[in-house]
């Protein structure tokens, strides 16, 4: 089911899949498929992809579908693994990108509300 929120126009810093977590790249205006949680999450790709400097749109706020990296229970705070899909965030100090809305495992689409923060 698609549920739309806030989107916004980015340049893609690498090749970005669709509903992948984000994070800054290396300039501004742009985003790049987030590694793990050590830096800030704060969006997640749509449904298409992007070649690297392509411009593509990305979800800042709403609801967003993401791949899952691993099973991911409903309620979780999500964080990302190294091919920026969502895992399950722990330990303090790691940054997450919301909250999932549906349980799930390693291959799933499943949702999140995009709502970043710090563990």
């Amino acid at each position: 089911m698609r549920t739309d929120g806030l989107t916004k126009a980015f340049v893609a810093d690498g090749a970005v899949g669709k509903h992948r977590i984000l994070t800054a790249g290396t300039n501004s205006g742009e985003l790049a498929v987030a590694a793990d949680g050590t830096a800030p999450l704060f969006a997640i790709s749509t449904e298409v992809d992007a070649a690297d400097t392509e411009t593509f749109d990305a979800f800042l706020g709403g609801i967003a579908e993401v791949y899952y990296g691993g099973t991911v229970a409903f309620g979780a705070r999500v964080t990302a693994n190294a091919a920026g899909a969502a895992v399950a965030a722990s330990g303090a100090g790691t940054n997450f990108v919301g909250i999932a809305l549906a349980a799930g495992v390693n291959g799933d689409v499943g949702q999140v509300l995009i709502c970043p923060g710090v563990l």
